[in-house]
């Protein structure tokens, strides 16, 4: 558990420094180190059986040479595979959800909800716009509702008002008795 949440942080961090290659590299790494120990003790035993016809005195020093030139190549040959891992092209493929803003962008917020209709700026040419200039116009739903029943409700009024008044004549037309 602690070593799978440590390799998690691990690909995290490595990813955003190596990008999507990451898992490729830290595997790469892992099976390095994994082996150098079994090619390490292959090559001694390919070393050490063999036989040789004449003892001389610099065997030994030649053994040390030798066992000097195996070790050299043998991590020589662990750091190329590293290094080639390494250097693999890998095919990256952006993916995901982008927004681009510039980086003087401005938000701005509405007193209200609605649909714009007509903006006066184009946006993105470095304009500068003085404050209390007229951006865009918007259709409020909920001011626009608010203003047709309001006009339903002087058009009932006026109606109403009318009507009165007709009755209003009728009674001053009437003769009292």
């Amino acid at each position: 558990m602690i070593i799978h949440s440590w390799a998690d942080g691990l690909s995290e961090t490595f990813t955003r420094i190596f990008g999507r290659g990451t898992d490729i590299i830290i595997l790469g790494i892992i099976a390095t180190f994994a082996l150098i120990k079994p090619v390490q003790k292959t090559l001694k035993k390919w070393k050490f059986n063999k036989t040789f016809d004449a003892i001389s005195v610099e065997q030994p020093l030649a053994s040390k040479k030798r066992k000097f030139k195996l070790k050299y190549w043998a991590k020589f040959l662990a750091w190329l595979i590293v290094v080639i891992i390494l250097v693999l092209p890998y095919p990256y493929r952006p993916g995901g959800n982008i927004q681009l803003l510039p980086p003087t962008q401005q938000s701005i917020q509405a007193q209200v909800d609605g649909k714009i209709t007509k903006v006066f700026f184009k946006g993105g040419d470095s304009q500068w716009i003085k404050q209390k200039n007229v951006i865009a116009n918007m259709e409020s739903i909920d001011i626009e509702n608010e203003v047709q029943t309001l006009r339903e409700s002087i058009k009932r009024q006026q109606a109403e008002l009318a009507s009165r008044r007709a009755n209003l004549s009728k009674l001053i037309a009437t003769p009292r008795a």
